[in-house]
This record gives structure tokens, sequence and C-alpha cells, in this order.
């Protein structure tokens, strides 16, 4: 599997394209895709676009241009962007390291739609934001860890200190709260904003990680994006749980990672790619996916179902529905979009 990923890396970050025919590829939409710098491999939020990306092209007439960032600052994602705008209908992007680069990008090329995943861009005619409920998955996944805990104590490492993860924490405490109050959350995050590289640090997210276990939390949630394998790691090593976010990422470790909190980043993709091809994407517009709509879900416990208690999956799935149907309203730390 690692040596698959690799050679994916490779083959996106000298920006090949989906081939066609020559005959072909000029009536083909293109879209340009841009990651962070931790690349697709980071079998976490960056794996999601290219998993969106494939379904897409499976069902649509398009082509695909790819680049991966050097580093997550303004100016080499505003160089990226502008690449592929000069090349695609429309170009994607993810995550608060890039909304910089991509208003200025947006700016210079006002003719091709840009659409900005897990944050919420400067408002302009040619961008489209798409938005998760991280605080609906954060309380989900809070809940099902005070269910579980044995030890009274769990713990959420998080990538970088920025609102969306703390709204992500909030979520988490809530949902924690909201079954048993006694239980103890550890929070420590791997880097403070501007540093990014707290989502890229295996190493950091591994060290946080046993520290709370040591400190005696007995399950884990990895909200450090490509820092999440350390998490997991650690998990395994302590005989622990991890919960693992954005990706389904259970089969990493297989009985250790209790289950995954996705962003079904894939899924919305595909519904915002749909709006593209249809002429229904608008400007100037947030869109919003969350439990309601499919843009959050849980995996389904592939390898850990056996170990939980039935009536334990029972209150889960129960606290899902309540989500779903707005009895349980949990809060959001992020200033709703207009």
């Amino acid at each position: 599997m690692r040596t698959v990923w690799k050679m994916l890396i490779i083959v996106l970050i000298l920006g090949t394209t989906i081939h066609c025919h020559p005959s072909e590829a000029a009536d083909r939409k293109k879209i340009g895709i841009c990651f962070t710098a931790v690349g697709p491999g980071d079998l976490s939020f960056n794996n999601m676009l290219y998993k969106g990306s494939i379904e897409l092209q499976a069902k649509y007439d398009i082509e695909f241009v790819y680049q991966t960032v050097t580093a997550d600052t303004d100016k080499e994602f505003e160089r990226a962007l502008r690449e592929l705008a000069e090349q695609a209908d429309m170009v994607m992007t993810l995550g608060f390291q890039a909304r910089g680069g991509l208003n200025a990008a947006a700016k210079a090329f006002p003719d091709t739609q840009f659409v900005l995943f897990d944050v919420v861009a400067e408002p302009a005619p040619n961008v489209s934001s798409v938005v998760y409920a991280q605080h609906e998955g954060g309380f989900i996944g809070g809940a099902l860890a005070a269910l579980v805990t044995q030890t009274k104590t769990v713990g959420f490492v998080a990538g970088v200190d920025i609102d969306i993860l703390k709204a992500y924490i909030s979520g988490f405490q809530q949902g924690v709260a909201y079954v048993d109050p006694s239980v103890k959350v550890l929070v420590e995050y791997c880097t403070l904003f501007p540093n990014f590289s707290g989502f890229s640090s295996p190493d950091k997210g591994y060290a946080i990680a046993s520290k709370m276990i040591d400190a005696g939390a007995d399950i884990v949630f990895n909200g450090a994006g490509g820092s999440g394998p350390g998490i997991i790691q650690a998990a395994v090593e302590h005989q622990k749980y991890a919960i693992g976010t954005d990706a389904n990422q259970d089969y990493l470790a297989p009985g250790f990672v209790l289950t995954s909190v996705m962003k079904r980043l894939d899924t919305s993709m595909l519904d915002i790619g749909g709006k593209f091809m249809r002429g229904e994407l608008t400007g100037n517009t947030v869109y919003e996916y969350a439990y309601r709509n499919g843009g959050i879900s849980l995996t389904p416990m592939e390898f850990t179902k056996d170990k939980i208690p039935a009536d334990v999956l029972e209150k889960v799935a129960a606290i899902e529905q309540k989500i779903i149907s707005g009895d349980i309203v949990v809060t959001n730390l992020l200033t709703p979009p207009k």
C-alpha cells in the first residue's frame, strides 16, 4: 500500500492529467486540483480530494490536472493555483492554508471558477466555499469515546490551533459531556498558527498521543491530518484506541482505530462537480455538508464493532439520529456562514 501511494504522489507532483484522446479533449471540461504540501499520501483529506476526483471523472466527461504545493504558504498556493487556472475551467483546493493564495488567484482569473474545501474563502463572484459540520462529527466521536473509555480519560490531538479545529474540539468535548460529564478530555496542538507543519508531522503526533496515554487516556482522537499516522501508531504500541478523522482510517491499524469521523469530501466534491457540469454552481456561495445531507459520517467500524457492546452501538446510532433530526443541536464555535 505504501508503495502504491508513493507512485501516486510522483504522478501527481509531475502534474500528470487523466488521459483522453486529443479529439475528445477539445470538448471536455478541465478541472485543476491543488493538494496541500503533505500531498495525497496523507491518508486523510488530500486522499479524499483525490478519491473524489476519480469518482467525478468516472461519472462525467472531465479531464483533470493536478499539483501539490511545495510549502503551505500563500505565495506557493497562489503560484500553483494560477498555473492550474491557466489550464482549467475550474480549480479546487482545500484547507485554511490555501485561503490566501486562492483569494489572490481568483482575483487574477475572474473567468475561472474556484472552489475551496473546508474553509470559507473571501467572497467573490467566481469563488465557492465548501464547509463541513465538524462540530457534529466531533460530538459523535466524543460521545463514542465517553461510552467506550475505561479510564474516564480521553484525548484529542489537533494539528494546528485554527478555528476549524477549535470547533472540532468543542464538538468532541460536548459529545463527551453529553454522555458522561465526569470523563476528562486532554487537548493538545502539534503546532501553533501560522506553523502548519502540525498537519504533516507524524513524529509529533506520536509523541503527543503517547504523552496523553501516559496521562491515562485510553482513546485518542486524531485531528491532525498527516500527523495522524503517528497518533494511530501510538495507540497500537500502547494497546489503546485511536479515532480516525477525515477519511476512513480504520484499516491503518485494524482493531485499534475505534472508528473514523469522516468529512465526506469525496461525496461533496462529486456533488459540487455535478453542479459545475450542469451550470448550477454559484459564486459568493457557501455550501455546507453536515450529518443531515451525508457530509459527516462514521465508518461501519468493520474491525471494532465486535469489540463494542451492542447497547453502545445502539446509543451511538440514536445520537446520530438525534443530530440529524435536530433533537441534538451541537454548538458551533465558527460563525455560521451567511
